[in-house]
């Protein structure tokens, strides 16, 4: 068992015992990362874990938003997952239904609005393409990096992606789907691994005031 799996396991039982459903705020993540004795990093982890499994939810606070140099490490290791998930798909090939159910996803993101329904319908796109490349670690790396990145991000940090990016949205979606049909491995990564690089630009850009 890892620290975070214990430190998980301490916190969900002591969610049951209160009897409580979601918590609208807890303590400080400085205060708790103290008191279990792990760096400040660790414990966000742990408490994103804990916000994705409908445990508790996080009090909008600039404690809990990550540093630019926090933002640039998330969105490296994003990059890095969804360029291997992407070689793995291409790899062992996209069934017609996968690819029929990617596109549709596609269809729903807007050319040059990105709020925050919208931004979950493309969470949920870059997280079925991880889940298709059948590698389970992958899938849970992917799990652990995304809520904190994008679940920490204010939404206006996010459209400049949209509004400035010669692709809009859905045509850049689109192209996604079509690399992991039809290109080669070295294609899917290279593309994938692109999209990624151009929301690190144009979201760094906005988001300097973040710390």
């Amino acid at each position: 068992m890892t620290v975070e799996d214990f430190i998980l396991a301490r916190m969900r039982a002591q969610f049951l015992a209160a009897g409580e459903g979601p918590r609208a705020s807890i303590q400080g993540e400085k205060e708790l990362a103290l008191h279990f004795g792990v760096q400040v990093k660790t414990m966000r982890r742990v408490l994103a874990r804990l916000e994705q499994e409908g445990r508790l939810r996080m009090p909008e606070s600039a404690e809990l938003k990550p540093s630019v140099r926090e933002m640039i490490e998330l969105f490296e290791a994003r990059e890095a997952i969804e360029g291997m998930a992407a070689r793995l798909v291409a790899r062992r090939g996209l069934n017609p239904d996968a690819a029929q159910q990617l596109r549709a996803m596609a269809e729903m993101i807007d050319h040059y609005i990105m709020d925050d329904q919208q931004s979950q319908v493309e969470k949920q796109f870059h997280q079925r393409v991880v889940e298709l490349s059948g590698n389970t670690l992958l899938t849970r790396m992917h799990a652990l990096v995304l809520p904190i990145l994008l679940g920490r991000l204010p939404t206006e940090t996010i459209r400049p992606v949209a509004s400035e990016s010669k692709a809009p949205l859905r045509q850049a979606h689109l192209k996604l789907v079509d690399v992991l049909m039809d290109g080669s491995e070295e294609d899917a990564e290279r593309v994938f691994r692109e999209h990624c690089t151009k929301v690190i630009h144009f979201t760094l850009a906005e988001a300097r005031g973040i710390r």
